[in-house]
C-alpha cells in the first residue's frame, strides 16, 4: 500500500537485508513464487515477510497484474468530487481526474481492453501506475471467473428431449455417443499401454461416476477424444473445481496449471462448462473506506 521509496525509507536501520531485497524486486506483474526466484529467498521467507508488510498496513496481497483480469470499483469508495482520495490522486497524476478514471470501471472490465493496443504494456505505464494506484488505495475490486460444470441433466441441457438426441444422431451419425466413446476407450487403452495407466484410471472413474445424460454430453464433444483434455477435465471435476466455488486462479495454484492451459480447457468443453465472474467474497470483506 505505500510506495517502495516511502516504505525503504521507513525501515528501522538494523532491518534485515532480506527485506530490503524483496521490496526493491517487488512488482505487482510478479507472483510471491517469482519474486522468491528473483530475490533469492525462500518462499517461507518471502510468506514471512509478506505477512509482515501486511500486518503493518504497509502491504496488501492482490493477484499478479495481467491483461486479462476483471477489475470494477469497490464497495462504499467515496465518490465525493473533492474527497481525499481524489486530492491524492490527481497530484500522484496530474491533469487525470480520479472519478473519470473509476467511472471506466464501473463495470467490471479487463486490463486488455482499457489500453491502448500500441500503448506501453510494462508495470511503467501510466495505465498500469493508475491502476496499481487504486489497487493500492483499495478503490478497484478483482472479479474473477468461476466455472461450473453443466451438462444437460444440470439445467443447461445438451438436448431437450429424447426426440431432439435421436434426431441428432441421425443427422450426425458420425458424432453418435457410441462412435466417440468408442474413440475414447481406445484412447484409453492406448494411454494404459503408455504408462499412464492410473492417471487414466481415475478420469475413466470419474467418467463413469456420471449420470448417463452426463457421460452422453461429454461424449458429443470432440476434445473428450483427446486423453489430455479428458483426464484434465475429470481431474478438476473430481477435485471439486467445477462446482463455483473455486476461481481460476485458485485452480491455477492448487493443480499448478497454466492460464493459457485451463482457458483452452475451458473452451474445448464450453458446451458442458458455464462461467461467470464476481468478485471473491472472502476478499471484498476485507474493502472498506
Amino acid at each position: 500500500m505505500a510506495e517502495r521509496k516511502v516504505l525503504l525509507d521507513n525501515l528501522p536501520q538494523d532491518s534485515s537485508p532480506s527485506i530490503v531485497r524483496l521490496i526493491n524486486m517487488y512488482n505487482p506483474v510478479k507472483s510471491l513464487e517469482t519474486l522468491s526466484a528473483d530475490s533469492d529467498l525462500t518462499l517461507a521467507q518471502v510468506f514471512n515477510i509478506a505477512g509482515h508488510l501486511i500486518y503493518w498496513g504497509d502491504a496488501i496481497v492482490i493477484f499478479p497484474l495481467s491483461e486479462t483480469n476483471m477489475y470494477a470499483i469497490a464497495p462504499n469508495v467515496p465518490t465525493e468530487r473533492n474527497n481525499k482520495f481524489a486530492k491524492k490522486f490527481e497530484k500522484r497524476f496530474p491533469g487525470q481526474k480520479l472519478l473519470e478514471v473509476m467511472s471506466e470501471f464501473s463495470f467490471p472490465t479487463s486490463l486488455q481492453y482499457k489500453m491502448c493496443p500500441i500503448e506501453d504494456k510494462s508495470s511503467g505505464s501510466t495505465t498500469i501506475q493508475m491502476l496499481i494506484w487504486l489497487l493500492q488505495h483499495k478503490m478497484l475490486l478483482q472479479y474473477h471467473t468461476y466455472v461450473y460444470f453443466m451438462p444437460s441433466s444440470k439445467g443447461l441441457g445438451y438436448y431437450n428431449d429424447e426426440s431432439e438426441f435421436h434426431d441428432y444422431n441421425n443427422k450426425h451419425p458420425s458424432e453418435a455417443p457410441m462412435t466417440t466413446y468408442q474413440t475414447l476407450s481406445e484412447n484409453w487403452l492406448q494411454l494404459s499401454s503408455g504408462g499412464y495407466s492410473s492417471s487414466m484410471s481415475s478420469a475413466e472413474e470419474m467418467f463413469h461416476s456420471l449420470d448417463e445424460d452426463e457421460q452422453i454430453a461429454l461424449m458429443h464433444i470432440p476434445a473428450s477424444a483427446n486423453p489430455d483434455d479428458f483426464r484434465l477435465l475429470m481431474r478438476l471435476l473430481k477435485q471439486g473445481y467445477l462446482s463455483g466455488e473455486h476461481h481460476l486462479e485458485e485452480i491455477m495454484y492448487l493443480e499448478n496449471i497454466r492460464r493459457s492451459e485451463l482457458l483452452k480447457l475451458l473452451d474445448k468443453f464450453k458446451d458442458v462448462l458455464v462461467t461467470v465472474e464476481m468478485e471473491d467474497p472472502i476478499i471484498s470483506n476485507f474493502y472498506s473506506h
